[in-house]
């Protein structure tokens, strides 16, 4: 749907560049679990360029999760 997330690794390329590749840029957001997740619970959420309101989006999924 055009309004959906899309997480990408943050890891393997950088949310902005991922973004530059998607029509609705600023519905990427870049995301890295820190090992071990299980027990730390810890995910790293990364916003590119101009994407704030994803940032928002998604770490209001992470909180309730």
């Amino acid at each position: 749907p055009p309004q959906a997330l899309l997480l990408t690794s943050a890891l393997a390329t950088s949310t902005t560049q991922a973004a530059a590749w998607v029509p609705g840029p600023e519905r990427v957001v870049g995301f890295g679990v820190l090992p071990p997740l299980k027990a730390e619970g810890m995910v790293e959420i990364a916003a590119g360029c101009n994407q704030q309101a994803s940032l928002d989006a998604s770490s209001s999924l992470c909180a309730a999760a």
